[in-house]
Order: C-alpha cells, then sequence, then structure tokens
C-alpha cells in the first residue's frame, strides 16, 4: 500500500509540477510579447496587448490578452478588428471597420465602437495602424500585468524554483 501512494504521489507530483512549469515559462513568453509590442517591436508580425477598457467591446473585453497581425493600410478590410495609436491621449485602440473612403487622395478609416456600436468621431489614417486583432483571451491580461509588479514575479520564481527543488529534497530523504 505504501509503494502505491508514493507512485500516485509521485506521479500527482510530476504532472503537477510539469504543468505549472509550462505555464509559469508560457507566462514569461507572454510578458515579454507584451513588453516588446510595447516598444514597437513584434514577433513573427504578431504583436500583443492588453485591453485596458472594454471599448472592444464583445469582441475583447476589459483585461483581456489580445494578439494583433501587423497589417499595411491595403490590407485591411470591413468589419475588421483594427488596432491602431488615436492621434490624442496614446496607446492603442481596437474598433470595428465600418467603412473605407479616400479623403483628398488619402485612404481613411471609419471605426465603430464595439460595445456601444457608435461611430467613432476621428478617423484613421494609414500610419496609425498597427493591424488586426485576431485573438484574445479574457482576463489573461490582468493576471500577466499582475505578474509584472516584482513581487509578483519573484513569487512566481520561487514556486518555479521550489517546484524543481522538492522532488530532489523528497529523495535524498528516503535514503
Amino acid at each position: 500500500m505504501n509503494k502505491a501512494k508514493s507512485i500516485l504521489f509521485s506521479i500527482v507530483f510530476t504532472t503537477l509540477r510539469a504543468v505549472l512549469t509550462i505555464f509559469i515559462m508560457l507566462s514569461f513568453i507572454l510578458i515579454l510579447s507584451l513588453v516588446l509590442s510595447e516598444r514597437g517591436t513584434s514577433i513573427f508580425g504578431v504583436r500583443s496587448y492588453v485591453v485596458s477598457i472594454g471599448s472592444a467591446g464583445e469582441v475583447y473585453r476589459g483585461g483581456s490578452f489580445v494578439f494583433v497581425r501587423e497589417k499595411h493600410a491595403d490590407q485591411i478590410a470591413l468589419e475588421d478588428n483594427l488596432t491602431y495609436r488615436p492621434g490624442i491621449g496614446g496607446g492603442q485602440v481596437t474598433y470595428k471597420v465600418i467603412e473605407i473612403t479616400d479623403i483628398d487622395g488619402a485612404t481613411v478609416f471609419i471605426t465603430q465602437h464595439n460595445t456601444t456600436h457608435t461611430t467613432d468621431t476621428e478617423t484613421v489614417l494609414p500610419y496609425q495602424i498597427i493591424g488586426t486583432a485576431f485573438f484574445g483571451v479574457g482576463g489573461l491580461g490582468t493576471f500577466l500585468l499582475a505578474l509584472t509588479r516584482p513581487f509578483n514575479f519573484i513569487i512566481c520564481l520561487l514556486l518555479l524554483v521550489a517546484m524543481l527543488i522538492v522532488p530532489t529534497l523528497f529523495k535524498t530523504s528516503k535514503k
């Protein structure tokens, strides 16, 4: 019976350790992509952002971690969830494209809020475009932003180290 318990404990602990290790490593990779995106760098043409307020609405709620594929103005289509830098306020905004038109020979994009379905008062010019949002995970952005705080980051690192060291301690104490 003791041997069966020991084997079960070993399997459960090894599985838990593997899952936690993968989760922490993926979190660090996603945080790295977030930091790079904020600095204007993409990974394989994809940037990532955290939705701070729910203006992306039904598509991406506040706290979502969103992936944005970089695109040029000529690649944008109607109904795309366009991510761009607004003229005022900085940051990024993701709204749905409802019209593409030319004003004085320049392509201009008219967008609407995904939550209120109201047309945005500012048009989007090609130089403001980052790309189109194509995938998001609700709540993940809030979690990842929490991990960027030094204390939380250190706790995660300590958990990872503990998960690597504890099995070794159990093996040496049994001898």
